[in-house]
């Protein structure tokens, strides 16, 4: 679990706009915000917190990519989640996603866990719209093997740049092109990566 901020989508307006902001300043004082930044001991100042307005991609399929195993710190496994339309239920932990466990030094799939998804989320200028997957499109995988390869290469770009276990958000629109993929530390469920020392090294290369 993280520190669960709004994030507003479909803003049109200024004046929606700067609501949409003070929505997602106040949530960092929200009963489960302030409970978790104690457990976590994250100190709240008060205006400490930079907020970031990006384009609304509306997205054919969007997850996110851990460069370490969210649940166990593993730094030799990236676990890919998926799903079709936009990632807002999958992130929260709401939504069935598939899921693909990958090696970290050369992308290949170790593990592969389709969800049957049976609803989607979907953006456009008038706002977010859930709809049903046909059934056909349920148990499809929600990525191609060339788009696993690409947010693999992504996330080991970010986790090589920063020196830091990453996971990364991502989305891929209508003509396939990757779009708006956002970074922060990873420190997965329970805090596993707590016992860690920062930065945790990155993993030996394996010998040919």
């Amino acid at each position: 679990m993280r520190l669960s901020l709004v994030s507003p989508r479909s803003i049109d307006t200024f004046d929606t706009l700067w609501a949409a902001i003070r929505q997602c300043w106040c949530s960092s004082w929200s009963p489960g915000g302030v409970d978790y930044a104690r457990r976590m001991h994250i100190d709240l100042k008060p205006a400490s917190m930079a907020i970031i307005v990006q384009e609304m991609v509306p997205a054919e399929r969007s997850g996110v990519i851990f460069s370490v195993d969210p649940l166990t710190g593993n730094p030799w496994r990236f676990v890919l989640n998926a799903t079709f339309g936009l990632a807002q239920d999958l992130v929260a932990g709401d939504s069935p996603a598939d899921q693909f466990v990958l090696d970290w030094d050369a992308g290949k799939i170790l593990e592969r866990k389709i969800a049957e998804k049976q609803m989607m989320l979907l953006a456009d200028k008038s706002g977010l719209e859930t709809v049903n997957l046909p059934f056909g499109k349920r148990r499809v995988p929600s990525l191609t093997g060339q788009m696993i390869k690409q947010l693999w290469q992504l996330a080991l770009r970010l986790d090589r740049a920063f020196d830091r276990r990453v996971d990364v958000e991502w989305g891929f629109d209508k003509q396939t092109k990757l779009c708006s993929p956002s970074k922060r530390v990873c420190l997965g469920k329970g805090n596993p990566l707590r016992r860690f020392r920062w930065p945790v090294p990155l993993p030996a290369k394996r010998a040919k």
